[in-house]
């Protein structure tokens, strides 16, 4: 059996990773309630919504966009992972996870919650579920035209992690990068709208609307 050791390790780390099921460091919910009609501009609760999780959503809620005057649904606490419950497509795109570094948004229905049993880094299971089970993950999913994902379906995978202290200093490490990604990307749809503008005005055409 192989150790369950990392092939790259910043140095102030050691040891073997616990290898847990998922069912033994989160407990699951879902969310309830809400839908499009409910999001309003300026409501007073944030809300999140299934689709969104698709659309707008990576795999770290940095800021939340959607907001309700409603108090349905389930109030999220600092730290749940957020995964869809079910697609019109593939259960690959339900194997979706996203981590809430925020309290009392409310989750709509359709929203698996997993919430830790104890502790532990939100951002490092995103990344490591994402990237590592994804894949294992999907195969849980059940149906035919509606693909469904439930916490009881799931609960059973076996997870690998390090000391919360390791847990924090990855999460950082990739949240780092995705910013500078993030940056970069936003650098490169200025640069294209620069160049659309510039095209708009170095051409003539006598098309309408160009």
């Amino acid at each position: 059996m192989s150790r369950l050791v990392p092939k790259l390790r910043f140095k102030e780390f050691s040891g073997e990773w616990e290898e847990k099921k998922l069912g033994d460091v989160f407990i699951g919910k879902k969310g309830q309630g809400l839908s499009k009609k409910d999001v309003v501009k300026n409501g007073k609760n944030k809300c999140i919504l299934y689709g969104e999780l698709y659309t707008r959503y990576s795999e770290v809620i940095k800021e939340v966009y959607s907001h309700t005057h409603s108090s349905a649904g389930v109030k999220s606490k600092l730290g749940d992972l957020l995964i869809p419950c079910s697609t019109t497509t593939t259960a690959i795109d339900l194997a979706n996870v996203t981590a809430l570094e925020e309290c009392d948004v409310l989750i709509g229905g359709d929203i698996n919650i997993l919430r830790f049993k104890k502790y532990g880094n939100s951002v490092f299971f995103s990344y490591y579920i994402n990237f590592v089970k994804k894949l294992e993950l999907s195969k849980y999913g059940q149906g035919g035209t509606i693909v469904h994902l439930y916490y009881n379906h799931f609960k059973e995978i076996e997870l690998c992690f390090p000391s919360p202290k390791e847990q924090q200093k990855i999460a950082n490490t990739l949240s780092t990068l995705d910013n500078l990604i993030e940056a970069q990307n936003q650098q490169i749809n200025h640069l294209k709208q620069h160049k659309k503008g510039l095209m708009q005005q170095l051409f003539v055409s006598n098309e309408v609307g160009v």
